[in-house]
């Protein structure tokens, strides 16, 4: 009888000693802080955050969807207390642009496209993030080494709650291109990889066009 008493003790013991330890986990989450493993009896337990493998010294700011500026930048909003607007360029892709300025210029020189058509491409591309996106959608953002561009926009990666990234999900749909600028560039060989398929599988805009823009 003694025993069974003791092994009840040390049993809820534990389990008050896990929860109590989830807990505290998943306020440092919100804070900002994505802390994805906890051990608990010399396994792995996965906690509710969003992310693939994160890395423990990566900042992950709670944030969510105000609106869809093209097919590479977006408007989100963070989390409280702050409740701050940001202008998000997601790393490592580029999109056509859906409105005339000096890069669609800069673009149909180098690539030989029309301007006209630069845009209808751009367009659909924003539709494509559109579909992907709502506002008030929570997400997390992976910001860059480098956090932000000399346009004063926020640069991150863009994780969705069922644990995919925006960025990479836009490249395998056909609807970006690869765009590498050091130091931000922790997700390059996946991108690459990403792109590559949806180009030799002629995914969105990869029908209509061999070249790249």
């Amino acid at each position: 009888m003694i025993r069974k008493i003791k092994a009840i003790i040390i049993f809820c013991g534990k389990s008050l000693l896990f929860l109590w330890s989830v807990s505290i986990l998943g306020l440092a989450g919100y804070g900002g802080y994505h802390l994805y493993l906890h051990q608990f009896k010399g396994q792995q337990i996965r906690l509710p955050w969003i992310g693939q493998n994160p890395q423990p010294d990566s900042k992950f700011l709670q944030a969510r969807i105000k609106r869809v500026i093209d097919g590479d930048t977006v408007v989100i909003t963070l989390a409280e207390p702050s409740r701050q607007e940001r202008k998000i360029r997601l790393i490592g892709i580029d999109s056509p642009e859906s409105r005339g300025s000096q890069k669609l210029n800069r673009d149909a020189r180098r690539s030989g496209i029309k301007k006209q058509r630069l845009k209808a491409m751009g367009r659909k591309s924003t539709r494509f993030v559109q579909k992907l996106l709502y506002e008030g959608q929570p997400i997390q953002l992976e910001l860059g080494q480098e956090a932000q561009d000399r346009y004063g926009r926020t640069l991150a990666y863009i994780w969705l709650t069922d644990g995919s990234m925006l960025n990479r999900q836009i490249l395998q749909a056909g609807y970006a291109k690869t765009m590498s600028i050091p130091p931000n560039t922790k997700y390059l060989e996946s991108f690459n990889q990403a792109e590559k398929k949806a180009r030799s599988q002629k995914r969105g805009l990869w029908k209509e066009l061999a070249q790249v823009w």
